[in-house]
């Protein structure tokens, strides 16, 4: 963190760590999206998948226990993602920029205007004189090309943005089909009890 305030502070951007909000808030705003999580209806019918309560609540820690590292550990990626990004992009020639910043080009996701031609790209928090411009969208999509890391990994990134919205529409189907069937019983047959079928 060090590293990335220096580098963003001889850039003329504010370090990176100068939020305004204080440890405490961090971590109070953790437990409500912890919580929240973990109490969406998708996440709360995997409950009733286990044959025991124990087995639920166990479930239920160990899911808020992820969540919590996913939560907390999110900053600490993202800031790593800008670190690599600044140092392997700002102040190098134009000719001489990583394979990463070609590809992603092509995605309008990132920018690079050589403005005042002479070869280097600048950094710089002024729009007018600042020469690259990047998306938000990128330190996730492209942090393991950034990082150089092996191909498998970017699959395995895919992979889990495809398992968690499979997962998510999974459980909504599942919500919405038992509640739609459950109303529509009651409908047509208004004597149906909890009891019989």
């Amino acid at each position: 963190m060090d590293k990335l305030d220096g580098v963003l502070l001889d850039m003329g951007f504010q370090e990176y760590t100068s939020g305004r909000k204080s440890m405490a808030d961090i971590f109070a705003i953790t437990l409500a999206l912890m919580v929240g999580t973990a109490g969406l209806p998708h996440v709360i019918v995997r409950f009733f998948t286990v044959p025991r309560v124990k087995d639920a609540r166990l479930s239920a820690g160990y899911a808020l226990i992820f969540i919590a590292i996913l939560y907390t550990t999110a900053p600490a990626i993202a800031a790593f993602g800008i670190y690599n990004a600044i140092e392997t992009v700002a102040d190098k020639s134009v000719d001489e920029l990583p394979v990463w910043v070609e590809n992603w080009e092509k995605t309008n996701l990132i920018v690079v205007e050589d403005i005042n031609k002479d070869g280097i790209v600048q950094y710089t928090p002024n729009p007018e004189t600042n020469e690259l411009r990047i998306d938000k969208d990128i330190m996730v999509l492209a942090a393991p090309e950034i990082a150089k890391l092996p191909n498998w990994v970017v699959g395995l990134v895919a992979a889990g943005g495809m398992a968690a919205a499979l997962s998510t529409a999974a459980g909504l189907l599942l919500v919405i089909s038992t509640s739609v069937s459950r109303d529509l019983f009651r409908t047509f047959v208004p004597s149906m009890t909890e009891k019989t079928d």
